[in-house]
C-alpha cells in the first residue's frame, strides 16, 4: 500500500511491460522493511518523465532501452564513469538535482569474472548501443582485449575514444574473428524474437558466451552457443548486480542480493507478464501532484510476492 510517507522509484524504458526489474526491487524493499515502491513505465518523451522524477519527488529511476543515451541532456550531472561510457542507466534525485550513473559494467564484469580472469582475454562485444558501451568499459578496466561488432559501422566506429576498444566490422564479421568470450548486447533474441545475431562460426573458438537478455533466459543466442560447447551466462546476475547498484543509491543500505536473484528467477519463470494495469499513481498518494500523466503498467505484476 502506498502511503504518504511511501518513496517511489521507476522503472523506464519503450517497451518495459515484461521487466522483472520492479518485482526484484520490491522484494528487496519489502525483505528490509523498507517503505519504497518500484513501477515500471513507458514514458514516450524521456525529458518529461525526468521532469516528472523532480516534480514528483522519485527517489531516482532505472533507465533501459531506448533512453539509455537521450537521457543525459534532461540530467543535471552525470558521474566520470558515466561519462566516459556515454550512457546512464541509474537516475538518482538528489534533493532535485537529477544525477545519472552507469552500473551496467559493474553487472556484466561481476557475471562474468564467475567463469575465469578477464585480464588479456579476447572478447567480442555484439552491439553499439548504451549496454555494450557500459559492458566494453567495464572489460577494458579489467584489463580485457575489446573488439565491438555492431549492424551499423557508423554507430560502431564512433564510439568514445575513452573506450580503448577495436571496431571489428559487422555482426557477420564476428563469425571469421577468434574470440575467448562473445557478450551479445544487442536487442535480438528477446521476448519472441528468435534471431541470432552472429552465425555459427562465431562460437567455434569461444569458452564463455553471454547474453544480457533476461526474456527467455536461454535465449536462441545462448541455446547455439551452448550446442557448440561453450559455457553460457544467462543476463539475469547482471541485472541484479547493476539494480543492486542503484538499490543501495536510493535506499543507502546494502542490498539483499540473494532476494533480488530469487525475485527474479521466480518472476522470470512465469508464461506471461500480467496485462493489469493501475489507472494512475497519481490516485494512490497524497504526496503527489497532477503535474504529469506518468502511468505505470502492469503494476500487480510488480508487487513482490
Amino acid at each position: 500500500m502506498i502511503t504518504a510517507s511511501t518513496r517511489i522509484c521507476g522503472s523506464f524504458a519503450l517497451p518495459n511491460r515484461s521487466t522483472p526489474v520492479p518485482v526484484m526491487h520490491n522484494a528487496a524493499f519489502n525483505a528490509l522493511g523498507i517503505d519504497f515502491r518500484y513501477f515500471a513505465f513507458e514514458p514516450r518523451d524521456i525529458d518529461a518523465a525526468m521532469n516528472a522524477v523532480r516534480s514528483l519527488d522519485f527517489v531516482g529511476a532505472t533507465v533501459s532501452k531506448p533512453y539509455k543515451q537521450t537521457v543525459i541532456p534532461c540530467l543535471d550531472e552525470i558521474d566520470p564513469v558515466a561519462a566516459a561510457i556515454g550512457a546512464v542507466n541509474v537516475v538518482h534525485n538528489q534533493d532535485g538535482r537529477l544525477v545519472g550513473y552507469n552500473s551496467d559494467w559493474i553487472g556484466a564484469v561481476a557475471a562474468l569474472n564467475d567463469h575465469g580472469d578477464l585480464r588479456d582475454a579476447r572478447i567480442g562485444v555484439l552491439g553499439a548501443g548504451g549496454a555494450a558501451r557500459a559492458i566494453a568499459y567495464g572489460l577494458v578496466k579489467s584489463g580485457a582485449d575489446v573488439t565491438i561488432f555492431n549492424r551499423s559501422s557508423a554507430t560502431g566506429t564512433a564510439l568514445p575514444d575513452d573506450l580503448s576498444v577495436t571496431y571489428g566490422g559487422s555482426l557477420e564479421d564476428a563469425g571469421t574473428a577468434a574470440r575467448e568470450v562473445i557478450i551479445n548486447a544487442t536487442s535480438s533474441g528477446h521476448g519472441n524474437d528468435d534471431d541470432v545475431p552472429v552465425p555459427a562460426a562465431a562460437f567455434s573458438a569461444t569458452r564463455v558466451v553471454m547474453d544480457i537478455v533476461v526474456r527467455p533466459t536461454v535465449s536462441p543466442f545462448l541455446a547455439r552457443a551452448s550446442h557448440s560447447g561453450a559455457s553460457v551466462i544467462d543476463g539475469v546476475r547482471m541485472l541484479v548486480l547493476q539494480g543492486a547498484f542503484a538499490f543501495e543509491k536510493f535506499t543507502g543500505v546494502p542490498a539483499p542480493v540473494d532476494v533480488m536473484q530469487n525475485a527474479v528467477v521466480e518472476a522470470l519463470s512465469k508464461s506471461s507478464p500480467s496485462p493489469a494495469l493501475r489507472p494512475s499513481l497519481l490516485k494512490e498518494s497524497p504526496t503527489m501532484t497532477t503535474t504529469t500523466s506518468l502511468v505505470p503498467v502492469h503494476a500487480e505484476a510488480q508487487r513482490s510476492r
